[in-house]
Parts: C-alpha cells; sequence; structure tokens
C-alpha cells in the first residue's frame, strides 16, 4: 500500500515491505503549502514508489520539514513549493547542514515529478550540487583473529548460560499450573508466563483479576520472564553465532528462517554441550 496523506490532521500514513506500518502527525512550523508539498514529495520517495522502507527514515525526512519550514517562518515566506526562490532556497541550503539539505532537496524532486510545482529556477537549483558535502567518515577496521575468538567465547558463553536457565524453567513449569486456581509461585507464575508469553507485571495482574501493585509487591515476573524469553543481550548472542559458523551477514540472518537452511553434504556430528543439549560439532 503507497503511503496516505490524511490532510486533517497534516501528516503522512506509511506501509513498509517488512509489514510494520507508521503514521506522523506533522504540526506545521511554517507555511502550511509548503508542509504539504513536502509530504507529497515524501509519499513518492516511500515505498512501495521509492528507496525509503524503514519508520526511521521517514522521521529523517520529517525532521527536513519542519526545519526547512521553520526557515521560511522566520523570513515570513508563505506559499508552497511553487513560491520558492532560488535565493531563499539557496541561503536554507547554505546553513542547514548535509543531513537537512539532502531531505528537503529529495523531497522537493519528488513533489515536482509528481506535480510540476517547481519555478524553473528553482528546478535547476534542486537538481545542482549540495552545498554542505556529505560526512567522511573512516572505514571500520576488522576484528583481529583474537578479538575474534573473544567474541566468539563470549557469545557463546552468553547462549549456553542462557539456554541453560531456560531448560531449568521449562522443567520447573513441569508441575506448574494456574495460579488463578493453585496460586502464587515460581513454577505456576512460569507456567503462566509460557501461556503469556513475554509479559510484565500489569498483564500477570490482568490475567490474576488483580491490581499491578500486588504482583509487583511479590516479585519476580522480569526474573521468570527473562529465564523464559531471551533478552536483547542473548539475542545478539544467539544471533552473531550463526553468522560466526557460516559466514552470512547480519542482514541475511535477519530474514533467514529454518526452512532456508539446506546441508550441504553429510549432517555433521553431534557432540553434548555443557548445558547437555546435542549441538552441531565445530
Amino acid at each position: 500500500m503507497p503511503a496516505e496523506l490524511p490532510g486533517d490532521p497534516v501528516g503522512i500514513s506509511c506501509a513498509f515491505s517488512d509489514g510494520r506500518r507508521s503514521r506522523h502527525v506533522v504540526v506545521p512550523p511554517g507555511p502550511l503549502p509548503l508542509v504539504c508539498d513536502l509530504l507529497t514529495g515524501l509519499a513518492g520517495l516511500v515505498h512501495p514508489h521509492g528507496p525509503v522502507d524503514v519508520p526511521g527514515t521517514v522521521t529523517d525526512y520529517l525532521a527536513g520539514v519542519r526545519d526547512l519550514a521553520g526557515f521560511l517562518r522566520a523570513r515570513e515566506a508563505r506559499g508552497g513549493a511553487g513560491a520558492l526562490t532560488r535565493v531563499l532556497l539557496a541561503e536554507y541550503w547554505m546553513q542547514a547542514g548535509w543531513r537537512h539539505e539532502s531531505a528537503t532537496r529529495r523531497m522537493l524532486a519528488a513533489a515536482d515529478a509528481a506535480t510540476g510545482v517547481l519555478r524553473p529556477e528553482v528546478r535547476a537549483l534542486v537538481a545542482g550540487r549540495h552545498f554542505a558535502a556529505m560526512p567522511v567518515t573512516a572505514p571500520l577496521q576488522p576484528y583481529t583473529e583474537q578479538e575474534w575468538e573473544r567474541l566468539h567465547r563470549v557469545c557463546r558463553q552468553v547462549a549456553d548460560e542462557a539456554f541453560g536457565r531456560y531448560r531449568a524453567a521449562r522443567a520447573g513449569t513441569a508441575g506448574g499450573d494456574d495460579p488463578r486456581a493453585v496460586g502464587w509461585d515460581g513454577g505456576n507464575l512460569r507456567w503462566l508466563l509460557t501461556r503469556l508469553g513475554p509479559a510484565g507485571d500489569g498483564e500477570v495482574a490482568a490475567w490474576l483479576g488483580r491490581n499491578r501493585s500486588w504482583v509487583t509487591a511479590r516479585g519476580g515476573v522480569r526474573s521468570a520472564c527473562e529465564e523464559l524469553y531471551p533478552t536483547m543481550e542473548v539475542t545478539a548472542a544467539y544471533r552473531l553465532l550463526p553468522g560466526m559458523y557460516s559466514g552470512i551477514v547480519p542482514d541475511g540472518i535477519a530474514g533467514l528462517g529454518v526452512g532456508d537452511i539446506d546441508w550441504a553434504g553429510e549432517p555433521p556430528s553431534c557432540s553434548a554441550t555443557s548445558n547437555g543439549g546435542p549441538r552441531p560439532s565445530r
């Protein structure tokens, strides 16, 4: 679904290729017609019509909308993109910085492509060279063998310890039951979390029909949840390890499912891990 411009309130609603959606309301800090023209250009840059395909990039473009609109308000300029002059736009870009200049250039070019709104001299300026140069960054240096080995060792330790806690927590749910019926204890709490999924005090309190403070006073929900469901740190270790073993870059791993994996040749033999589970030998 292409991006949409609700109109009232002024803003943009986007749907991305990974299923995520975002909706942004823009409180115009300057000329409303210009803001609407810039949003028209932004809509043409968002998936599926353009390359913008993550919510964070839309947020960066909207920062450019607000910055240019605020600049024009301070100079009492009114009207839409068609009222922009070459001198005024050049003045803005000379002080805006690379990020805002790049964003507003692209939106104005996209709006002009859709509606032909710009004056010829402004169109030529938009298509010309940037005033601000893109920041130059030094490339990241590759890890040394010693650094890779240390990272691998730490990730292996984090993953093994987390999986050990998970196995123990799952074993503790074997004799558990619904705490609404049999009372509050660690086994029953973990039994509940395997049904609710990752949850906090509020969700557990809602299930029990009690207030949140009652659950918080007894404690244990967060620690039990972290035993059953990986934290961000544990998830990072789980994702780094397949990359180390396979050479697949992080972006590839992000979209990888079990059905995407095939053994090349004979399956590897298995050996016992420190937590009792099998793993492919390295």
